[in-house]
C-alpha cells in the first residue's frame, strides 16, 4: 500500500496513477494526474504535468476513482451478530465511540460518504463534519409504527395515510427528503401516494412469497421515486439466510430486474451495520448483485459515486473527480471496470483533501 503524502498547508498535492474513472464517463482515463488544494480538486488532466512546487504522490499503475457513496448504512449498529443488543447496553457516550469506530471502517474501505437512516438519540448528527470519518448525513430516529421497524431507535409513532403525506410534505417544506424502509406491497404503494422522494428495501414482500405488481413497479419508474436496492453481503462462513429468505432473494433480484428496465432510478443502500455480512465498508460488494440484474460495470461505478451522490442532495460537490468538487479518492490496483474485485485491492483513500492512514486495512466496527 502507498503511503501518501502529508500536504502541508497552503501546498498542492498531485495524483498520478495509471487511469482514472471520473465518476460520469464510461471509459477509463489514461495517465491522470488530479491536484488537490486543501480538501478540493483544482484539477484534472491526462499525461499533464505536476504544478511547480506540488507534493506529487505517484501511485504507479494504480487506477483513481471517487470515493464510494453508501446511501443506507447504520453506524449505531456494529455489525455483530446481535447489534441491536450491542446497542441496548451501550451508553451515549460509548455509542458514539463505536459509531467513531464504524465511520473510521468506512472510510478505510473507501467509502467517504454515508447516509444514516436510523440512529439513537440523534447521536449521527454530532458525528457530522468531523476528520477521520466519511461525510455524514443523517436522519436521526426513524419515524416508525409502535413495535414496527426499527421502532427501537426511538421513533415511534402511529402514522395515519394522511399522517404520512403531512410528514412529507413537512419535510418538503423544509428543503429535506424523506425516504421510506418499505418491505410489503402495501408499504411501499402508501410510500409512493404520500410522496416520499425514496424507498429503502423494496422487497415486495408477502406472507410467503414475493409479488411482482407489473403497475406499481413502472408507478416507481415513472416518479423517479429513488430505489435503494438493499445489496452488497460480505461473505461469512456459516453465516447463512434462513430458507424463507434464500426462497425469495431470487425473487427478490428479479423485481430489481424489472424495475432496472422500466427506468427507476436504483442506487446501493447497504444497511450496513446489521449483522457480520454488512460491515460498513460493504457497498464494495454490491456490484455483483447490480450486474445481475444486468447493470454494465461502468454504470454500476456511476451508481456508487455520481448518481448515489446526486440522490442524496450531494451531486454539486461528490461522487465525482472533477475541478470543484471534494477530494474524496479512492486508489484501486487494476481496472475497476475490466475487473470489478479491484475494488478490494485499496492502494489509498483520501477524504475531503486528507489521506486516510489505515486505508485498505480491515477494521472492526466494535
Amino acid at each position: 500500500m502507498t503511503t501518501p503524502t502529508v500536504t502541508e498547508r497552503g501546498r498542492l498535492t498531485a495524483l498520478r496513477a495509471a487511469w482514472l474513472f471520473d465518476g460520469s464517463g464510461s471509459a477509463l482515463i489514461p495517465d491522470p494526474l488530479v491536484v488537490i488544494d486543501g480538501g478540493t480538486i483544482v484539477a484534472v488532466g491526462s499525461g499533464a504535468p505536476a504544478p511547480d512546487g506540488a507534493d506529487v504522490v505517484d501511485l504507479g499503475g494504480a487506477a483513481l476513482l471517487p470515493g464510494l457513496v453508501d446511501t443506507h448504512v447504520h453506524l449505531a449498529f456494529d455489525a455483530s451478530a446481535d447489534p441491536v443488543a450491542a446497542l441496548a447496553a451501550r451508553s451515549g457516550e460509548e455509542t458514539l465511540e463505536a459509531m467513531t469506530r464504524a465511520g473510521q471502517a468506512a472510510l478505510a474501505g473507501g467509502v467517504t460518504t454515508v447516509r444514516d437512516l436510523g440512529d439513537r438519540d440523534y447521536l449521527s448528527l454530532g458525528l457530522r463534519g468531523r476528520p477521520g470519518l466519511p461525510t455524514i448525513l443523517a436522519a436521526g430516529p426513524p419515524l416508525t409504527t409502535p413495535a414496527g421497524h426499527c421502532h427501537y431507535l426511538g421513533g415511534g409513532a402511529e402514522p395515519t395515510e394522511a399522517g404520512v403525506r403531512a410528514a412529507v410534505d413537512e419535510a418538503h417544506r423544509h428543503g429535506l427528503q424523506v425516504t421510506a424502509h418499505a418491505h410489503a406491497v402495501a408499504a411501499i404503494a402508501d410510500a409512493v401516494a404520500a410522496g416520499a422522494d425514496g424507498l429503502e428495501h423494496v422487497s415486495f414482500w408477502t406472507e410467503d412469497s414475493v409479488a411482482s405488481p407489473a403497475d406499481l413497479i413502472q408507478l416507481i419508474a415513472d416518479r423517479r421515486t429513488v430505489v435503494g436496492a438493499t445489496v452488497g453481503m460480505v461473505p461469512v462462513p456459516g453465516l447463512e439466510p434462513s430458507p424463507a429468505v434464500r426462497a425469495r432473494l431470487p425473487l427478490v433480484v428479479a423485481n430489481m430486474r424489472r424495475l432496472y428496465e422500466a427506468g427507476a432510478l436504483i442506487v446501493a443502500g447497504t444497511d450496513a451495520g446489521i449483522g457480520p455480512v454488512k460491515p460498513h465498508d460493504v457497498v464494495r460488494y454490491a456490484p455483483a448483485v447490480l450486474r445481475g440484474v444486468g447493470i454494465g460495470q461502468a454504470e454500476v461505478l456511476r451508481i456508487l459515486t455520481s448518481v448515489a451522490a446526486e440522490v442524496i442532495g450531494l451531486g454539486h460537490r461528490k461522487g465525482r473527480i472533477a475541478p470543484g468538487f471534494d477530494a474524496d479518492i479512492l486508489a484501486v490496483d487494476g481496472d475497476p471496470i475490466a475487473d470489478p474485485a479491484a475494488l478490494h485491492r485499496i492502494r489509498a483513500v483520501w477524504a475531503r483533501g486528507s489521506a486516510v492512514p489505515d486505508a485498505g486495512t480491515t477494521r472492526p466496527a466494535a
